[in-house]
């Protein structure tokens, strides 16, 4: 079994591979800058005691001899000049330092390093490939910072219960990991405005995609660590939240199991459920919890089911895992074991989530199965329908006809399923340029684009749906919080957004407006 590696350690390969084009031109950089390390390093300890003033601790720890870091790039070794970023970051994660504050200082060591750069470099081709080396070199930097300060917090979880320290500096390092993929996005937007070029435009297009790819998966951070206790209870789809869950805990069942030579198979066998009342927060954290504690369990491979189903006037969502797994016990316990990370096991995870489930009135239980393996189920109150919900459900007598694009196969079932349920009709199609067509060959009363799609985004698809139709009604849907304005709205085609996990009576709503709209035309 290969040994379990930290996640700076992980992404340093990476950087290194990436910046290995650039070994000579660094090299080349470091001897001439050098020379002036101490004057450098000077400066860079000013601006960092202006910043840290009367913090002596975080101050301390931000101070570091600029020489260490030249010294590795003159001798080629980009391994040894990350190691040293990252020890750097870790000694301002221990002092508290924040992420952003972290960042803050890299930037200004960046923005003092260029007249440097300006300096010992002649103006023209050289000094323009300089620039560009040591860009590239300050944004592998910050990558390896933001590893290195999740390593840091996956050790101090492990030390001791300071919860709210770790969402704190986790959710200022996905806060401003968030910001950063906007202004990419943002960039990138202008770039394939001013690009002509087909071949160019595609490269662009290719990694704006990713770039909200990304920025989708931060939004999953972002709404995890922002649980609001005071957040009302609300109807939820579960089966959207528990596979949100799924995908939030991925890096534990399959990125960090593999590298433990374990092989862990996640199923979903959701029923069509109706919805179910409790605060989306919350939910999501408890699921988090239920399936994380079912990886950590398999210490050599195996299987875990996330299945949904209806028991009365219940909704029972159950996480079960089968293989070969360490020792567990049942929500309430608080005796340890260990698992494919090492990690503490079951126990206070589970007493915890089970407290947080009975909040929205949830309960969490675990039990073995008598068919093997062991499930930890959460019973949840079904979402009641207001009169006024009823009333407005009974004035739409006709089905509506939608078109749902989407390039995860498993949204766009789940989305068929659950209106299914409403008697409507659901179109999917699997990517923007086949959601055109199937909206050319059809007739639908609202459109739902998914932003983040390979190929035509949703705002793309929005644009074209226009043209063929401009009085088609279009509902984004993303994982950003988008704010949609009257002039937004016009330029884009979009009429509506939605976001994930979806508000269900807002949706409903949204396709009965559309029904209305029909019946005036």
């Amino acid at each position: 079994m290969s040994e379990i590696r930290s996640l700076s350690e992980r992404v340093l390969d990476q950087i290194v591979e990436q910046t290995r084009d650039h070994a000579q031109t660094l090299a080349d950089l470091a001897a001439r800058v050098e020379p002036a390390a101490d004057e450098l390093a000077e400066a860079w300890s000013r601006a960092t005691r202006e910043a840290l003033a009367g913090r002596d601790a975080q101050g301390a720890a931000a101070l570091v001899d600029l020489r260490s870091w030249f010294e590795p790039l003159r001798l080629r070794d980009a391994a040894g000049y990350f190691s040293r970023v990252a020890a750097w970051a870790r000694a301002l994660a221990n002092a508290d330092a924040p992420y952003d504050g972290a960042l803050t200082l890299l930037r200004e060591y960046q923005r003092l390093a260029i007249p440097f750069l300006m300096r010992v470099f002649p103006a023209g081709a050289e000094l323009e490939t300089a620039l560009g080396a040591f860009d590239d070199l300050f944004d592998a930097s910050m990558v390896v910072v933001g590893a290195a300060y999740i390593d840091v917090l996956q050790a101090r979880a492990l030390v001791d219960s300071r919860a709210q320290v770790l969402g704190q500096l986790f959710g200022g390092a996905t806060h401003a990991l968030n910001n950063l993929l906007a202004v990419v996005l943002g960039r990138m937007t202008v770039l394939i405005e001013r690009t002509h070029a087909a071949e160019e435009r595609d490269e662009l297009l290719d990694i704006q995609q990713t770039a909200a790819l990304g920025a989708q998966m931060v939004q999953r951070l972002q709404e995890f660590t922002r649980r609001d206790r005071a957040e009302p209870p609300r109807a939820i789809d579960v089966n959207l939240l528990l596979r949100d869950a799924a995908e939030l805990t991925r890096f534990v069942w399959r990125d960090q199991a593999e590298t433990a030579g374990v092989v862990i198979d996640v199923v979903k066998d959701f029923a069509d459920v109706p919805p179910v009342l409790a605060r989306p927060g919350a939910l999501r954290e408890v699921l988090v919890i239920m399936i994380v504690d079912a990886a950590r369990a398999l210490a050599r491979g195996g299987s875990i089911t996330l299945r949904t189903e209806r028991v009365g006037n219940r909704v029972l969502a159950s996480v079960t895992h089968r293989g070969d797994a360490v020792e567990t016990r049942g929500a309430g316990s608080t005796t340890p074991s260990a698992g494919i990370l090492g990690l503490p096991q079951a126990g206070i995870a589970l007493d915890a989530a089970a407290k947080l489930a009975r909040e929205f009135d949830g309960t969490l239980t675990m039990e073995s199965q008598s068919s093997g393996g062991t499930a930890s189920a959460l019973s949840l109150p079904l979402a009641q329908i207001s009169s006024g919900d009823k009333e407005k459900a009974a004035m739409a007598t006709q089905p509506a006809d939608i078109l749902f694009i989407d390039n995860e196969a498993a949204v766009r079932d789940a989305f068929n399923r659950l209106l299914a349920l409403y008697g409507h009709r659901v179109t999917t199609a699997e990517s923007g340029e086949k959601g055109i067509a199937a909206f050319n060959a059809g007739t639908f009363d609202v459109v739902f684009p998914d932003l983040g799609m390979p190929g035509m985004s949703g705002w793309d698809v929005a644009r074209e749906i226009k043209k063929i139709n401009p009085a088609a009604l279009v509902v984004l849907v993303t994982g950003w919080p988008i704010d949609l304005n009257q002039q937004k709205s016009k330029e884009t085609g979009v009429d509506r957004v939605v976001t994930k996990p979806l508000d269900m009576p807002l949706v409903l709503g949204l396709i009965d407006d559309a029904v209305a709209l029909r019946g005036k035309t």
